[in-house]
């Protein structure tokens, strides 16, 4: 059984920390954002099969800022799956994964730090799956092998976030110039040394997600006018006595005979509507939008008393 222990380092770099003194306000975020993207790298390849932590040895060289660390996965997780075929993914494996050593088990040696540096802000033109656990990525006329696992974390917007905080943010800083990773860096190897200099900060910065419609449905309801705006393209609010929102007014009879006070509309009034809901996953979570596509009915709020009439 392998072991529960892995072990790598990082170092920054630079004139601001010749003195080995790094500001915890950066070094903090920084080291979370690795942890956040162990974490995630985990979630996506063991679900829920393992989890992993991250320790912090301390400093080891001088002239810049070095951290040694270590990633322990829960060994009860190992245990349990020890019969299983669908293996639990080692700490180490999603350490080379990531790109923050280098292990055999990333067959091309590529992983996400290196993938990340080579496109270089650049859009991927197509992406061709192999049969043999690799994939082939084609950017302008250059064309990388990758692990398939590289894809997985190459997509994921919670891992490109944490990679961003914990480069991008550091070597914005003035006097951090470079970023060092590797499993030793004690006994500098430049092929097992992975580099990224001040330059390069901006090739980590994550891209926003394209924004991706969940669900869309229409339906016949009743609304309750909360604000009412008569000017063109400005959002109304209504109530539908459970939830208060805004909605667009696609309705153009009904919005010109307002506007030409055709028809008496006051805060309060009811409406029998067409309601088009669309439900959004952005960057920041689910967004629902409201639109008006019919009004059907018009009626006052104003409550009238039964007479026996």
């Amino acid at each position: 059984m392998t072991s529960p222990h892995s072990y790598f380092h990082i170092v920054y770099d630079g004139p601001a920390l010749e003195s080995n003194e790094m500001d915890i306000k950066e070094l903090a975020p920084a080291l979370l954002a690795i942890s956040e993207a162990l974490d995630e790298a985990n979630r996506i390849f063991n679900r829920g099969r393992a989890t992993v932590g991250v320790n912090v040895k301390g400093s080891f060289k001088t002239g810049c800022f070095g951290i040694d660390l270590s990633v322990n996965q829960d060994l009860i997780s190992n245990l349990l799956n020890f019969f299983s075929d669908d293996k639990v993914v080692a700490g180490g494996n999603l350490l080379a994964y990531l790109g923050f050593t280098l292990s055999a088990v990333v067959t091309t040696g590529n992983g996400l730090l290196h993938v990340i540096k080579w496109l270089r802000n650049r859009r991927i033109k197509k992406i061709d799956m192999g049969a043999d656990g690799l994939a082939t990525i084609y950017v302008d006329d250059e064309q990388l092998a990758v692990d398939k696992e590289i894809l997985e974390l190459l997509r994921s917007y919670k891992v490109r976030k944490a990679i961003e905080r914990a480069v991008w943010e550091p070597l914005s800083r003035e006097g951090v110039d470079s970023f060092y990773c590797g499993s030793d860096l004690l006994h500098t190897d430049a092929a097992k040394v992975f580099i990224i200099s001040k330059e390069e900060r901006n090739f980590f910065i994550a891209p926003e997600p394209t924004d991706e419609v969940i669900d869309e449905s229409t339906h016949e309801t009743n609304l309750q006018a909360v604000s009412v705006v008569f000017q063109e393209k400005n959002k109304w609010r209504f109530t539908d006595g459970a939830n208060t929102f805004f909605a667009d007014i696609d309705d153009a009879v009904f919005v010109k005979r307002v506007q030409e006070n055709d028809v008496s509309f006051s805060k309060d009034d009811i409406l029998r509507v067409e309601l088009h809901t669309k439900q959004t996953l952005t960057a920041k979570g689910i967004k629902t939008e409201y639109t008006v596509l019919k009004v059907i009915g018009h009626r006052s709020a104003a409550r009238q008393l039964d007479l026996p009439l």
